[in-house]
């Protein structure tokens, strides 16, 4: 079986050192919703 831990954009999961043989960590974009708005993190956000 293969795991896949799913982080946030704001993790600093770079650092970490694999926990075990099958498992990768994955970035999604951060994403904040006020309103009607949906701002994501990427290079333009700022």
């Amino acid at each position: 079986m293969t795991w896949k831990i799913v982080a946030d954009s704001g993790c600093d999961y770079r650092q970490l050192v694999t926990p075990a043989i099958d498992t990768e960590f994955i970035s999604v974009p951060l994403t904040i919703q006020v309103a009607d708005q949906v701002f994501i993190d990427d290079a333009n956000l700022n």
